[in-house]
C-alpha cells in the first residue's frame, strides 16, 4: 500500500504494509498476499479470502447496529444481560447508562444491574440470578411467608409438607439443613402426621382433624375478646371467627354459643344478616367453607375470606375516597359500597345484580331487573332463576344459597334420602362418617351405630382410624389416596409409614413423595391428591406453557419441550428449567440468544439446520452437562467454539457433515467424557484435534471416511477407554484402550505390528512355502521328462503339482510381506490390501485351490468314460 488513503465513500484505508506489490488503486488484504480494487472495500461483499475488506474495525456498522470491537450486533441485543460482544462491552455501564439509555428505551419499568445491564422489574428479587453480577438478588426486601409455609434462609417460601424430605425445594437448600431436620424437631398429630416444631402453635391448623398443634398453646389464656374452643386448653380463635357460619372448633362450639348476631340459620344453612354481616364469595362446590364477615371487620386488612375480592381488596382510605382513584390502576368498571371505614369498591360486572349481596347494606342488589322464571324453574331469593331440579340437593346454584333453604317436606328421588332439614343426599352417603346434611342428621349416632359396628368386624382385616369417630376401613385401603370416599375421614390411613408399607408400582399406581398411592389419572387433574406435599407426581410439576413466543413451549418438572414447534429463533423461557429440548425446528446458525439459557444443564439442538458455529457460541452456558447437536449440517468446527463449557460431560455431533477436524477444535471441554463423531464425512483428523480432552472416556468415530491418521492423533486423550472406529488398524494407535472395535474385525493371525503375529507361524510359512515350491517344481519336471505312456495319470499329477506350487508361491509372498512390514503392519495394512501384490497373492491362492479340486474330480470322470 501507499500510506493512509481515503476513498470517495470516506473509508480510511490502512497504513502501508511491508513487502507488498499492490498497484495504485488497489487495497492489500490482511493476509498480505492478495490485492483487491478500492471499490471492493466495505461494499458488503467479501473479496479478500480472509474477509478483512469487510472487517468491523474498518467499515463500522449500519444504522440500528452496535459496533463491538470485532463484530456488529443489533441494538436490540444491548443491555439484555447476555454479552454478545466478545469482550462484553454491550453490557457495560458506559453503554447501557449513557446518553442513549437503552434500558429506558427497552422497558417501561426496569431494574439496572450494578455492571450496567437491565431487566424487567418482575425479574428483580425473584430468587433467580439474572444479572451477570448477581446484583438483582442482593439487598432484596421480601415479605414474610404465610404461616403455613416454611421460610428458607434466602426468604423463599416453601410449603411445610416439603421440608426435611430429602429433596431440596429451597434454592439455598435450607429446607433440608441437618440441624433443622433432626428427628427430635418433629411432633405428631393423632392421625400420625408429622409436624415440625416450627409449625406447632403457630396459629395455623396443621392437624386438621384434631387441632393438636394448636391446643394447649396459650398458657396465659386467650387475648381479650378471643374465644377458646375448649376451656381445658383448646385453641384460641379471634373473635371474627365466632358466629361466622363455619365451625372452626372441632365440636363447633364457636357456632353454638354465639354472642355476636351476625347470621340467621334456615334449615341449617347460615344466612348472613343484612346490615350486620356480608358473606364471602365462594364457588358452589366449596360452599361448606362459607363464612359471614361482621361489619366491623370489613376492610381491616386481614384476609378473612381467603379471596382478595371479598373483604379487604379495593378498600378506600382517608386519602383515596373514590372508586375513580382505584380505576387509575384498574381498568374494570367499579361499584361503590358504603361499608368499611371509608367505603369499598367491587367489580360491577361480576358482583352487582348477581343474586348475592356483596355490599353490607345490599345496595349492589337494588333496582335489578331479573327476567321472570320459565316453567320448570325456581326463583332464588336474590332474583335469578334456577332449574327446579336444583332445589334441595346441597349443590348451591343460587349465589345467596336460598335454593337449599326451607326444604322441609321436599320429596327426594328414589335413590336419595332426606336429611332431617329436608335436603336430599345419596343413600350411600348415609352413615359414612362424613357429614353431608347441614344439620348432621346423616351421621346421627342413634341411627348409625349399627353400621359403624359392622364395618369394624370385617373378616378381611380392618384398620381402625385414629380420629374420634370410631371409623374402620378395610386394611387394603391403608395408604391409598384414591378418588371417592374410601379411607378414613381424618386421613389417618395416609400417615402410616407408607413408603415402606406399600409398593404402589406393583399395584399399577403412582407414588406420592411420602409413599401414598394415587391413580395415574389423578396426576395433573387440578386436584391435590398427594397429602400435604403438593408434590412432584401430583399437581406441582404439570405441563404448562413456558415461552413468550406464539409457538408455545411446554415445561414440566424442570424440563422444557420446544421440539417440533417450527421455531426460527431461540424462545424466551419464562421459568427456570434444567433440560431444554429444541430439536426438530429451524433455528439455523445464529446462536446469539442461546446464552439466555444460563441455568440449563441438558440442551438438545438436533435437527435444526445448523450449518456453522461461531467461536464462543455457548460460552454463557456454564452449567451445561450435555449438548446434543446431532443431525444438523455442520461442515467444520472452528477453534474456541466450545470455550466456556467447562462442565460439559457429553457432546453429540453425530449425523452432521464434518469433513476435517481442525487442531484445538474441542478446546475448553476439560470435563468431557463422551464424544460422538459418528455418521459423518470425516476424512482427516489433524494433529492436536483432541487437545484438552484429558478426561475423555468414550470416542465414537464409526461410519466416516477416515484416511491415514497421524500416529499421535489420540495422544491428547490419556483416559480414553472406549473407541469405535471404521478400521480395526486404528485401534493400534491407542494400545491402552481396553474396548476398541473396528470394521472389518482384526484378523486372528495378525497384530498391530505384524501380519503374522506368531513366531512359529512365521517360520512355518517360510519352510512350507519353500518346500512346496521346490518339491512341486521337481515333480512337474519329472512328469514332463520321464513320464511313460500313462498320459492320464501324468496329466493329473502335473495339475496337482502346479496347484501346490502356486500355493507355495502364495505362502512365500505372505512371508515376504510379513518381513517387509515388520513392526509397522497396522499403519500399512490398507496399502497392502489395496496393492497389486495382494491381489496377485489372492489370485494364486484361488487358482491353487481350484486346480486341486479339479485334480480330485477328474479321476472319476475318466473312470466313467472307460465304461
Amino acid at each position: 500500500m501507499y500510506g493512509t488513503v481515503e476513498t470517495e465513500e470516506g473509508i480510511i484505508m490502512e497504513e502501508e504494509k511491508q513487502n507488498t506489490t499492490c498497484n495504485v488503486g488497489q487495497w492489500l488484504c490482511n493476509d498480505t498476499d492478495q490485492c483487491i480494487p478500492y471499490d471492493g472495500v466495505c461494499n458488503d461483499t467479501a473479496d479478500c479470502r480472509d474477509m478483512s475488506d469487510e472487517a468491523v474495525e474498518l467499515c463500522g456498522c449500519d444504522i440500528g447496529w452496535f459496533k463491538c470491537k470485532t463484530k456488529c450486533i443489533p441494538e436490540s441485543k444491548l443491555c439484555d444481560n447476555y454479552p454478545h460482544c466478545p469482550d462484553g462491552e454491550d453490557e457495560t455501564k458506559e453503554t447501557c447508562g449513557g446518553v442513549n439509555n437503552y434500558c429506558e428505551s427497552r422497558y417501561k419499568d426496569y431494574f439496572r444491574c450494578d455492571y450496567g445491564g437491565c431487566l424487567k422489574n418482575r425479574n428483580h428479587c425473584d430468587f433467580i440470578v439474572d444479572c451477570l453480577d448477581g446484583s438483582d438478588e442482593r439487598n432484596c426486601s421480601r415479605p414474610e411467608c404465610p404461616k403455613s409455609f416454611f421460610e428458607c434462609s434466602n426468604k423463599e417460601c416453601v410449603t411445610e409438607g416439603k421440608i426435611c424430605d430429602g429433596i431440596y425445594d429451597c434454592v439455598d437448600g435450607s429446607d433440608e439443613a441437618a440441624d433443622f431436620c433432626r428427628p427430635e424437631n418433629f411432633k405428631q398429630c393423632k392421625t400420625g402426621k408429622r409436624i415440625h416444631v416450627n409449625f406447632w402453635c403457630d396459629g395455623y391448623i396443621n392437624c386438621p382433624f384434631d387441632h393438636a398443634d394448636e391446643n394447649d398453646c396459650n398458657s396465659q389464656g386467650c387475648a381479650s375478646g378471643d374465644f377458646r374452643c375448649n376451656p381445658d386448653g383448646g385453641r384460641c380463635l379471634h373473635r371474627r371467627f365466632q358466629c361466622d357460619g363455619f365451625c372452626d372448633c372441632l365440636d363447633c362450639q364457636d357456632e353454638n354459643t354465639c354472642s355476636l348476631k351476625t347470621l340467621n340459620r334456615s334449615s341449617g344453612i347460615p344466612d348472613c344478616e343484612k346490615k350486620k354481616s356480608v358473606g364471602c364469595n365462594m364457588h358452589k362446590w366449596h360452599m361448606e367453607k362459607y363464612r359471614c364477615l361482621h361489619k366491623e371487620y370489613i376492610c381491616d386488612g386481614a384476609n378473612f375470606c381467603g379471596m382478595k375480592s371479598s373483604d379487604y381488596s379495593m378498600c378506600l382510605n382517608a386519602t383515596s375516597d373514590s372508586c375513580e382513584n382505584i380505576k387509575e390502576n384498574d381498568s374494570r368498571d367499579l361499584f361503590f359500597c358504603n361499608d368499611g371505614p371509608y367505603g369499598r369498591c367491587i367489580d360491577k360486572a361480576r358482583r352487582v345484580c348477581n343474586g348475592k349481596r356483596d355490599c353490607l347494606n345490599g345496595e349492589d342488589e337494588e333496582n335489578c331487573n331479573f327476567s321472570p322464571c320459565d316453567p320448570g324453574e325456581w326463583k332464588c331469593d336474590g332474583g335469578p332463576c334456577v332449574h327446579e331440579s336444583a332445589r334441595c340437593n346441597l349443590i348451591y346454584e343460587c349465589k345467596d344459597r336460598s335454593d337449599e333453604m326451607d326444604c322441609e317436606g321436599y320429596k327426594c328421588a328414589p335413590n336419595m334420602k332426606s336429611c332431617f332439614s329436608g335436603q336430599c343426599i345419596k343413600k350411600e352417603y348415609w352413615c359414612d362418617h362424613i357429614k353431608d346434611c347441614p344439620d348432621g342428621s346423616d351421621e346421627d349416632e342413634d341411627n348409625c351405630h349399627k353400621k359403624y359396628n359392622e364395618e369394624c368386624n370385617d373378616s378381611g382385616g380392618v384398620f381402625r382410624c385414629l380420629g374420634p369417630n370410631r371409623q374402620c376401613i378395610p386394611r387394603r385401603d391403608v395408604c391409598m389416596a384414591l378418588p371417592g370416599r374410601k379411607g378414613c375421614v381424618d386421613k389417618s390411613h395416609l400417615y402410616q409409614n407408607c413408603s415402606s408399607l406399600v409398593n404402589c408400582s406393583a399395584l399399577g399406581l403412582e407414588q406420592c413423595r411420602h409413599g401414598q398411592c394415587i391413580m395415574g389419572t389423578q396426576i395433573c387433574d387440578g386436584e391435590l391428591d398427594c397429602p400435604d406435599t403438593y408434590d412432584d407426581e401430583d399437581e406441582d410439576h404439570c405441563p404448562y406453557d413456558c415461552s413468550q413466543e406464539e409457538a408455545k413451549c411446554s415445561c414440566m418438572k424442570g424440563f422444557g419441550d420446544c421440539s417440533g414447534r417450527n421455531l426460527e429463533v431461540f424462545p424466551f423461557i419464562v421459568y427456570r428449567i434444567s433440560k431444554l429440548d429444541l430439536s426438530n425446528n429451524n433455528l439455523g446458525s445464529d446462536m446469539e440468544n442461546v446464552g439466555r439459557y444460563v441455568n440449563v444443564i441438558h440442551l438438545i439442538l438436533s435437527n435444526n439446520n445448523i450449518t456453522e458455529l461461531q467461536p464462543l457460541a455457548f460460552s454463557h452456558l456454564t452449567q451445561l452437562n450435555s449438548l446434543d447437536l446431532r443431525n444438523n449440517k455442520l461442515t467444520k468446527l472452528t477453534e474456541e467454539v466450545f470455550m466456556g463449557l467447562s462442565k460439559l460431560n457429553i457432546l453429540h455431533l453425530d449425523g452432521n457433515k464434518l469433513q476435517v477436524i481442525r487442531p484445538r477444535a474441542f478446546l475448553g471441554l476439560v470435563s468431557l467424557q463422551q464424544l460422538n463423531l459418528s455418521h459423518q464425512r470425516i476424512s482427516v483428523i489433524e494433529p492436536e484435534a483432541f487437545l484438552g480432552l484429558d478426561k475423555l472416556f468414550t470416542l465414537l468415530l464409526m461410519d466416516n471416511q477416515l484416511r491415514d491418521l497421524p500416529s499421535d492423533v489420540f495422544n491428547d486423550m490419556p483416559n480414553l477407554q472406549k473407541l469405535e472406529i471404521d478400521k480395526w488398524s486404528y485401534c493400534c494407535l491407542v494400545p491402552n484402550v481396553t474396548d476398541c472395535s473396528g470394521s472389518p474385525p482384526r484378523e486372528p493371525f495378525s497384530s498391530c505390528d505384524d501380519l503374522l503375529s506368531n513366531q512359529v507361524l512365521r517360520v512355518f510359512v517360510w519352510v512350507v512355502g519353500t518346500m512346496a515350491l521346490l518339491g512341486n517344481a521337481f515333480a512337474m519336471y519329472f512328469q514332463i521328462n520321464y513320464s511313460l505312456n500313462k498320459k492320464v495319470r501324468s496329466f493329473l499329477l502335473r495339475n496337482l503339482a502346479m496347484g501346490d506350487l502356486l500355493m507355495g508361491v502364495y505362502l512365500l509372498l505372505v512371508a515376504f510381506v510379513d518381513q517387509w512390514y515388520r513392526s509397522n503392519y497396522a499403519i500399512m495394512e490398507e496399502d497392502w490390501r489395496n496393492s497389486v501384490l495382494c491381489k496377485v497373492a489372492g489370485f494364486l491362492s484361488t487358482l491353487s485351490s481350484e486346480l486341486s479340486i479339479f485334480t480330485l474330480a477328474e479321476p472319476n470322470s475318466v473312470e466313467q468314460r472307460k465304461y
